[in-house]
């Protein structure tokens, strides 16, 4: 089962283009979850064959197991994917498929924001930085109605997010082995820079 589409942030199109993503405001009551969202522009060869582009796409997109029971209880896998600030999509669910084959089904949930680099233009935090954010806040909320709840039926908790310490909004687990590449930060600044010179 596929439920697509489901938004956690307002379409970030006309006056909400390249501005801080804002919060959907509207209650989900009968939401037709039932096809796939544009995908977010990226660089120009990367969007061959990739079906519709949109600028309107901070979408979450959640596949579960279709042999899945409706009151039962299976891990879910958050992931942000990469795409090296050029790729907008991937195969979810595909890694559905193969975790039923294993015998270890899970559900996969998985955002579509926007991998242009221009959506980096600004201050930090950046526009994507902010999106991967409220996605994540997102699912924390739907699980247990608390995007800053703690326990997590003995699993892994999230950190108390704080004004103190912003940066716990990022969701991260205690078990987590986090890994900071570069490479993404070195075509921010290359691009700055080439930007910084096509102003003046």
């Amino acid at each position: 089962m596929r439920f697509w589409g489901v938004p956690f942030a307002q379409p970030p199109v006309n006056d909400l283009r390249l501005r801080h993503p804002v919060p959907y405001n509207k209650r989900y009551k009968a939401y037709p979850a039932t096809s796939q969202p544009a995908n977010c522009p990226g660089y120009a060869g990367f969007d061959v064959g990739i079906g519709r582009l949109s600028g309107d796409c901070l979408y979450l997109n959640v596949v579960v197991p279709d042999n899945a029971s409706l009151h039962g209880r299976l891990p879910v896998l958050v992931w942000i994917y990469g795409g090296g600030v050029a790729d907008p999509r991937y195969n979810m669910p595909y890694i559905v498929q193969q975790s039923a084959t294993i015998g270890k089904p899970l559900i996969f949930v998985f955002n579509n924001p926007s991998r242009n680099l221009s959506n980096y233009i600004g201050s930090y935090p950046s526009y994507h930085e902010l999106s991967e954010f409220m996605s994540r806040s997102w699912v924390s909320f739907v699980h247990d109605l608390d995007p800053n709840g703690h326990a997590v039926d003995g699993a892994p908790y999230w950190p108390q997010y704080e004004q103190s310490q912003p940066q716990n909004i990022v969701f991260r687990t205690v078990d987590d082995f986090n890994w900071k590449g570069s490479y993404r930060m070195d075509q921010l600044k290359w691009w700055n820079a080439h930007w910084s010179t096509l102003r003046s």
